[in-house]
């Protein structure tokens, strides 16, 4: 699958890049457990066209031709209080890679879109954070919560608003987005395909792979916890951990939310192919 640059018919109005901070020297610092955190993101599968306009259809296939041909709107990311815009998965077919996927945003007038895409292969260095999360992703997103008038009033809601940005940002495979996790017990049984990509799905007759994967869980229990906040001012300061089910990495997320934007990203990477 070749990657071309995709661009938006509009100018981002960003609120983030004068304090984004793109290094994780500096430990997340602790505080208080978010306890009894139920995320309410949603992936919803639908290939009707009933779930988009006739407007944000055609928006949706046109960005995802840079990507994909033919492209096919496939899924959505649902969060409740994101209403005025439309996260939909978009997959295409090759000989590569038959279940690539990205996620599309358009808006209800189907106007304005943009095409979150996490193919790190293709994209320069210079243009990610962290070699993670792509630049231009994160301004953007900046600018679909503005839209929103959203005011973040508690720590839930703000780890949300980070989750489902992750969930657009990272996704490489249908049906597979990244998980928080609150411990390693989280993490699906080794040979779990339905929850884990094809990848990294580990042979459970092979004993020496299985030793290796238990000594680095162990490694990683010892470090992963419940999501953590405080806060001052309005803004929070979020330490969470996550697994992602197509490359296996465990990760911890330092994030800051001031208002209705993500206004500092931190990450470390924990452990690979868990």
């Amino acid at each position: 699958m070749s990657f071309r640059n995709a661009t938006l018919g509009f100018i981002c109005w960003i609120c983030i890049s004068p304090m984004l901070q793109t290094d994780v020297d500096g430990q997340c610092h602790s505080g208080q457990r978010l306890e009894n955190y139920h995320a309410r993101i949603l992936y919803h599968e639908n290939t009707e066209r009933g779930m988009l306009t006739p407007k944000q259809w055609d928006k949706v296939v046109e960005l995802g031709q840079t990507y994909f041909n033919p492209p096919y709107p496939w899924g959505f990311l649902e969060l409740e209080f994101i209403k005025n815009w439309k996260l939909v998965e978009t997959r295409g077919t090759s000989s590569e890679n038959p279940t690539a996927a990205i996620i599309v945003a358009v808006n209800n007038s189907a106007n304005e879109a943009h095409a979150f895409y996490a193919n790190y292969r293709f994209i320069k260095k210079g243009a990610l954070i962290q070699d993670r999360i792509r630049r231009d992703d994160l301004r953007f997103f900046g600018r679909l919560l503005k839209s929103e008038g959203l005011a973040i009033s508690d720590p839930s809601q703000a780890l949300d608003v980070c989750l489902l940005f992750l969930k657009a940002s990272t996704h490489q495979q249908t049906g597979f987005f990244i998980e928080l996790i609150s411990s390693t017990s989280d993490i699906p049984s080794p040979s779990d395909d339905a929850k884990r990509f094809g990848a990294i799905v580990w042979k459970q007759e092979d004993a020496e792979t299985l030793s290796q994967r238990q000594r680095k869980i162990e490694t990683a229990s010892r470090i992963v916890s419940v999501p953590q906040f405080s806060k001052s001012g309005d803004t929070y300061e979020l330490s969470f951990f996550t697994w992602d089910p197509v490359n296996g990495d465990v990760e911890r997320w330092c994030m800051h939310v001031t208002g209705n934007c993500i206004t500092d990203v931190k990450r470390e990477l924990i452990a690979e192919r868990l």
